[in-house]
């Protein structure tokens, strides 16, 4: 059997093992695993707000050709799960023309109201407002030189 040949078998072989997975589970739809997690990270935006007491931090990286982009978020609830407040601190390596600017770009500033909680009939409601001071050198291609605003609604 050729190389090209056990790679389809292989394939074939975990599919119909997923499949007959997929087919075991669904017999046990009544019980559930494990009690469920309220999360809707799959969306743009989530619509929750950080419980009291709890911090997030979240870091992103994104490579763009010979350019990387950095950013720390922090978020932060402001006394109860209904306010919070968050930060997004960017960071680039950029090299356009052989030059090697580098530094932090726009501050974003935030602010979200936990408008609606989720129930068995209604989304979660978060919507957000968000400065954004023009922190970032605009004449090394880090920031917009500008002050800017935006809002979301999930």
């Amino acid at each position: 059997m050729g190389c090209t040949a056990t790679r389809l078998a292989a394939l074939g072989a975990a599919l119909l093992l997923a499949c007959l997975g997929a087919a075991s589970a669904q017999d046990n739809d009544d019980k559930p695993l494990a009690k469920g997690i309220q999360d809707n990270s799959f969306l743009p935006e989530e619509a929750y707000n950080q419980e009291p007491g709890v911090v997030q931090h979240i870091t992103d990286a994104q490579k763009q050709g010979r350019y990387w982009l950095l950013s720390f978020t922090q978020e932060v609830p402001l006394g109860s799960q209904e306010r919070q407040f968050s930060y997004t601190l960017p960071y680039s390596f950029l090299r356009p023309n052989g030059r090697r600017p580098s530094g932090f770009g726009d501050l974003q500033v935030n602010y979200r109201y936990q408008a609606q909680y989720e129930t068995d009939v209604l989304p979660a409601i978060a919507p957000r407002l968000s400065l954004l001071p023009p922190t970032g050198n605009s004449f090394k291609g880090l920031g917009e030189g500008s002050h800017g605003f935006n809002t979301n609604f999930a």
